[in-house]
């Protein structure tokens, strides 16, 4: 699928830091970097991503961010 007819979705919450992926459906979850826009896309199956978006609900996400 074309980047340009893809639609791409950004969180709300990334406007006050500008830091955020934007996240497309298009069969698969394709997952990109919002300030890199033309680079490389993550593609994850759609269990996958339900996946990652439980275990970010139920775990303090802080805890893994590097010193």
């Amino acid at each position: 699928m074309a980047e340009s007819k893809t639609e791409w979705r950004k969180s709300s919450a990334s406007a006050q830091s500008g830091d955020c992926v934007e996240v497309a459906m298009a069969g698969q979850v394709r997952v990109r970097n919002s300030n890199f826009p033309g680079q490389e896309v993550v593609a994850v199956f759609p269990r996958a991503w339900i996946a990652f978006i439980e275990f970010v609900k139920d775990v303090d996400v802080d805890a893994y961010r590097p010193d």
